[in-house]
């Protein structure tokens, strides 16, 4: 992932909520859902869940920009 520490916190609370980000729907809500649970072993749709991070998902990025979340805390 490329980008900045504001546009992770929008992606974050895209997920976090659903697809909705500033009342606006990006994502239907079903994908989100789908794409945070595991598919195959412990990886999602784009996301990792398990180590090192056990209690959300996460995406380390190939360039080190790492994101990290826990829908059920939301």
């Amino acid at each position: 992932m490329f980008g900045s520490v504001k546009d992770l916190i929008k992606l974050n609370d895209l997920y976090l909520k659903g697809g909705v980000y500033n009342h606006e729907v990006f994502l239907n809500e079903e994908l989100i859902n789908q794409s945070l649970e595991n598919q195959v072993g412990q990886r999602g749709l784009g996301w990792h869940s398990g180590r090192p991070f056990p209690a959300g998902m996460g995406h380390t990025g190939f360039t080190g920009t790492a994101i990290w979340i826990v829908p059920d805390i939301n």
